[in-house]
């Protein structure tokens, strides 16, 4: 992709005035340097996926590889002790180790040069268009990919992760799953916060019902329930949730 829109007013934009109040300048320069440097390494076929070395990005931004990582973490709704959390969505999917960095950014896929658009637009292909849609279903295989592992990354219980893998590509085919799937788990790992007796899901067992999730609101308690720290809440609460049975009764609580 040669070029993506930068809108005149970014300045006024409610996560990029959050960004600099807690970052500065360098927040500004390290979240379009990114949408910048993802939009050239896809080139044509935009995916918004990447897999770079935090090496490269600080030599790149001109900016500290632990300073990255905060604004990056911040971009992605996560947020250090020192920090207000973002009022606005997660911009992205990060996830990280020493040697590699990944991230995801859906919302590229919405500033694609005209080139792209219109070609959709109008129904036709670039030219040579069966040797690239081959590259595409790759690519897409791979976007698919590295979304699993940033997820995988984030998910808090990594037992069955073959099955959970397997779970996922059956089940997330189309750029609304890849955002329906990253809401549906930041609202379970909400509800483990919320209810921190509860253990999570094995991974295999989660990603094979996650879009359970994506609506998940907690319910309110039933005031003749027994309390949270009662510890036959805890008991019955667990063989409820075991059970997947989520309904009123005077003895049990509302889940």
């Amino acid at each position: 992709m040669k070029w993506f829109k930068h809108f005149s007013d970014s300045l006024d934009d409610p996560f990029i005035q959050e960004l600099m109040d807690n970052f500065g300048h360098q927040g500004y320069v390290a979240w379009f340097g990114i949408l910048e440097i993802i939009a050239k390494e896809n080139g044509a076929k935009l995916t918004g996926n990447l897999e770079i070395s935090p090496v490269y990005l600080k030599r790149k931004l001109r900016i500290s590889s632990a300073k990255l990582q905060q604004i990056f973490e911040f971009c992605s709704g996560k947020v250090g002790e020192k920090l207000e959390k973002s009022s606005t969505k997660p911009k992205l999917l990060f996830n990280f180790s020493k040697e590699k960095w990944v991230f995801s950014v859906p919302k590229l896929l919405e500033l694609k040069d005209n080139y792209i658009k219109d070609l959709q637009v109008a129904g036709k292909k670039p030219s040579h268009h069966k040797e690239e849609e081959e590259e595409e279903e790759k690519n897409n295989k791979k976007r698919f990919s590295i979304l699993f592992e940033v997820l995988w990354g984030e998910y808090p219980n990594k037992d069955g992760r073959k099955k959970a893998m397997a779970h996922f590509n059956a089940s997330v085919e189309t750029e609304q799953d890849s955002i329906d799937i990253k809401v549906a788990l930041d609202n379970y790992k909400n509800h483990l916060k919320d209810n921190s007796w509860k253990p999570p899901k094995s991974g295999s067992t989660w990603f094979n019902n996650w879009r359970d999730w994506i609506s998940w609101q907690e319910p309110k308690q039933n005031g003749n329930q027994p309390k949270e720290g009662d510890k036959r809440w805890h008991q019955r609460e667990w063989e409820i949730f075991q059970d997947g049975q989520w309904e009123h009764d005077s003895n049990r609580a509302v889940l």
